[in-house]
């Protein structure tokens, strides 16, 4: 037989700028249709890890129809959330509290392909912001 390769894709990184200084990145892993998780990490104004006390998420399709996903925290400013995603582009809007009581309201977009891009390469993707 053949011998099987594999195509690692790198999730893209979508990111937005929290008002004041610092960024919010978000990634879907593996963006494509089905379950993904959610990666969130939020940055102060230098770049290091932005202490979060909370933060919800919620994703919105291009219908409109809302999923409040379950995050879990795996560091002090980095989140996760299992979402069970369809194809097409997704707004994750983002409420956060900072460890300093700070309230953040953010956003960032992405796309989920219909189609498994580690086994058909050729297929472009649509993660991004």
């Amino acid at each position: 037989g053949q011998p099987l390769l594999t195509r690692t894709v790198t999730p893209t990184v979508a990111s937005a700028a929290i008002p004041g200084g610092g960024r919010v990145a978000s990634y879907l892993d593996p963006a494509i249709a089905g379950r993904n998780q959610l990666h969130l990490t939020f940055f102060d104004a230098r770049g290091g890890e932005l202490a979060v006390a909370a933060v919800s998420v919620v994703a919105e399709d291009e219908t409109g129809r809302r999923l409040p996903l379950q995050t879990r925290r795996f560091g002090d400013g980095h989140f996760v959330a299992d979402a069970e995603l369809t194809a097409g582009a997704w707004r994750l809007r983002i409420d956060a509290t900072t460890a300093g009581a700070r309230h953040l309201s953010l956003e960032t977009r992405h796309g989920v392909d219909a189609r498994d891009r580690n086994q058909n390469p050729s297929a472009p993707g649509r993660n991004g912001p």
